[in-house]
């Protein structure tokens, strides 16, 4: 009995996980309950980094569209005071930028995506986590190992 019960529990609790992360990376139902957050962010910029082990990752930033139009106006107000400040210089002001880090973002070594959704988890801090292909395959894998665990788990007790 004890080994139905810890099939039933392991099953359920990994049925869950991968039910909340499949929940958060599609932006459904439950993503506020669990604390999530869901954005789609614009204007991304990657850059190659080499690791120690002799790998690359890439380091993606993108604009939320609060911080598109924040930066858009700043760039703007930039511009007019460089030149009510120098009148006589052609140039472009410092642009200042609001960019988001983000996770996991799938990226084919040459361009950049256009958009990225990603869900930010207040557990990680300022950590944004792309909606990745990879992400969404492992929550299935952890959905249907919960299903298979707790079907396991009733199969034993008839």
């Amino acid at each position: 009995m004890n080994r139905v019960v810890g099939l039933l529990l392991g099953g359920l609790l990994t049925g869950f996980l991968g039910a909340a992360v499949l929940a958060s990376t599609t932006g459904g139902y439950g993503v506020g309950a669990f604390g999530l957050r869901s954005e789609t962010f614009s204007r991304i910029e990657c850059k190659e980094h080499r690791v120690e082990k002799g790998g690359r990752v890439w380091h993606c930033f993108g604009q939320s569209p609060a911080q598109a139009a924040a930066n858009d106006e700043a760039k703007r107000r930039a511009t007019v005071a460089w030149v009510a400040a120098h009148p006589e210089e052609r140039g472009q002001p410092p642009r200042p930028q609001q960019r988001t880090r983000i996770s996991f973002a799938a990226h084919d070594g040459q361009n950049a995506p256009d958009r990225i959704t990603a869900t930010h988890v207040a557990a990680f801090g300022d950590r944004w986590i792309a909606h990745s292909a990879g992400i969404r395959a492992a929550a299935v894998v952890l959905l249907l190992t919960g299903a298979a665990l707790t079907a396991c788990a009733f199969r034993r007790t008839t």
